[in-house]
């Protein structure tokens, strides 16, 4: 029995030691695989494989609230003033990513005595890149103006119902300047503000009544305050 009992505790102590021997040993000379190396950046161009790109081309509408001063037509030697609604469109190409040539049309028949037409060429000028939320930017433009309407002879210049007795057309050239600011709301559309000072040589060339000044040419002054939507189309491109 002891003989018996021996050999049952040598056998649980060599257990451990033949579950041990199981195990594959390492070949000698060789390491254990190492943990995964991270990747390394993806280079830009295949990061960036397309990207959005405005189009040059964009058109722009706008109401316009403008205050204008001119010469009364009763031809005394003070100013006339009134206010008046109109609207515009623009449109514009962008030759660098600061400076756009730019083409308005504008139009304003709501108040006043006259109704103005100009047709306006020149450049925005925006200092801060294209890639922005926030741009502002400054205007420098030439003008073409045609005007006209009805006007009354009365001595405070203005048009009571029933007592026109004069229609009165002009045109001339001037000069714009202005300044404000566009935010983009989204991918291809911009909120724009702005204000502008258009300061015109004007000459009638047809009227009637004989109180107009005789020489037939005088100085307008507009100031124009606006506020539009821009649409700039974008597509996406290809990057080598």
């Amino acid at each position: 029995m002891r003989i018996h009992a021996l050999v049952a505790v040598c056998s649980l102590l060599a257990l451990p030691a033949a579950m041990a021997a199981q195990r594959t040993a390492p070949v000698p000379g060789t390491r254990r695989p190492a943990q995964p190396v991270p990747l390394s950046p993806q280079p830009g161009p295949i990061a960036r494989a397309s990207a959005y790109q405005r189009s040059r081309v964009s058109v722009e509408t706008y109401p316009i609230v403008s205050y204008v001063s001119a010469p009364p037509f009763s031809g005394a030697n003070s100013i006339s003033q009134w206010g008046g609604l109109g609207a515009g469109t623009r449109a514009e190409y962008r030759s660098t990513s600061s400076l756009t040539a730019t083409l308005d049309m504008t139009t304003s028949v709501l108040g006043g005595q006259l109704s103005t037409q100009t047709v306006e060429a020149g450049t925005r000028f925006r200092p801060v890149a294209w890639d922005h939320a926030l741009r502002p930017y400054v205007d420098a433009r030439v003008a073409f103006l045609s005007s006209g309407g009805a006007y009354s002879l009365s001595a405070n210049d203005v048009v009571p119902i029933g007592a026109v007795n004069g229609l009165q057309y002009s045109r001339g050239f001037g000069g714009v300047v202005g300044a404000g600011m566009e935010y983009w709301i989204a991918r291809s559309f911009a909120l724009t503000s702005g204000i502008s000072v258009l300061r015109s040589q004007m000459t009638t060339y047809r009227y009637t009544g004989s109180a107009f000044p005789s020489d037939g040419r005088y100085m307008m002054t507009t100031y124009r305050l606006t506020l539009g939507l821009k649409f700039n189309p974008v597509h996406a491109i290809q990057i080598p």
